[in-house]
């Protein structure tokens, strides 16, 4: 009943903190039109000056007009000419735009912990029902589907850092009509790069924004995060879930969690070592101990996974699986 209570406090706050956050989209959209019209108009400028200026050398030209352009070449940085220029047009646009939009400030979320079969996740799919209607950017996930998700936007971030096409890139669309010459389009393409290098840089900033998105609905934001059976069971989730979540905390999402765990015990991780006697046994017993909890049969079993992938699961009960390190590292 006090879960039930606090659940149905939360929904209340979250009817108008949801006015709050869509007044905060709009403007943010609005400004990042902005500052990207504004940062497109000042690279253009850029590029003018330099073309006008004969920053790079035409070899049809004539002995002095090369010497002159040789002289003007030299005053480029070399080394951190691009990263100077990042960062001077950067600071030109907080000038010119104003500062980024600040979210909110949100209600706080949930963390319900406990036993299993105590209807943890019963109210908190109760709840995430009556957000319907009332909560516009609303997600809710199982710990190993967001895994995979996870996962899966990773390796679409990677993709695009490894594709080559760059000026067939949307990013850089837009330069290919430009009347420029061929080395300021150059030189346009690699500032573009190198922007979006500096926003890809920290990956998992780059995945928890696109985790906001859900892609079968098309809708953008999450004011509300509902996240079931919470768990680290390994270095990757919490490195992965701990820059993810405080991304999108500080971005306003209200994260409502499930877990058998209390927040305290999340991060308590087994490893059996040295390799004896003695840790057999203990790892044999640790097995034996999940495998009866659960009830069911060990069975050998085969998974599809992300990419259209299958994996063979040699020894599996409700959920649980083991391997060996040889196995794995031969897979």
């Amino acid at each position: 009943e006090n879960v039930a209570s606090e659940l149905d406090s939360l929904l209340g706050r979250l009817e108008r903190y949801e006015m709050e956050m869509e007044d905060y989209h709009t403007k943010l959209s609005m400004w990042d039109s902005t500052r990207e019209n504004e940062r497109r108009r000042l690279l253009l400028e850029e590029a003018e000056d330099k073309q006008h200026d004969g920053v790079w050398i035409d070899e049809k030209r004539g002995f002095l007009d090369k010497l002159i352009s040789r002289k003007r070449r030299a005053n480029i940085e070399p080394g951190v000419g691009r990263w100077v220029s990042y960062l001077n047009r950067e600071r030109k646009l907080d000038n010119l735009v104003g500062q980024k939009p600040v979210a909110p400030v949100a209600p706080k979320g949930l963390y319900l912990y406990g036993n299993v079969g105590s209807g943890k996740t019963m109210l908190m799919d109760m709840f995430y029902g009556a957000t319907e209607g009332v909560i516009k950017h609303r997600r809710r996930f199982h710990f190993h589907e967001a895994m995979l998700e996870i996962h899966d936007h990773m390796h679409d971030v990677w993709k695009r850092r490894d594709d080559g096409k760059s000026m067939e890139s949307s990013a850089f669309s837009w330069i290919s009509g430009l009347p420029f010459d061929a080395k300021i389009k150059e030189w346009l393409i690699g500032e573009e790069k190198y922007k979006q290098d500096k926003h890809q840089k920290h990956i998992l900033l780059a995945v928890a924004d696109k985790f906001l998105v859900d892609r079968q609905a098309n809708k953008c934001g999450a004011s509300i995060l509902c996240f079931d059976e919470i768990q680290t069971i390994d270095v990757f989730a919490i490195v992965a879930l701990s820059g993810i979540l405080s991304r999108l905390l500080s971005t306003g999402t209200v994260l409502v969690a499930t877990s058998n765990k209390a927040p305290e015990d999340l991060n308590q991780i087994h490893y059996y070592w040295p390799t004896n006697p003695d840790t057999r046994s203990m790892f044999e017993a640790m097995w034996h101990d999940i495998t009866n909890q659960t009830g069911g049969n060990i069975t050998a079993v085969t998974i599809p996974v992300m990419f259209g992938r299958s994996i063979e699961i040699p020894q599996s009960c409700s959920g649980v699986a083991r391997f060996d390190f040889e196995y794995l590292c031969g897979r």
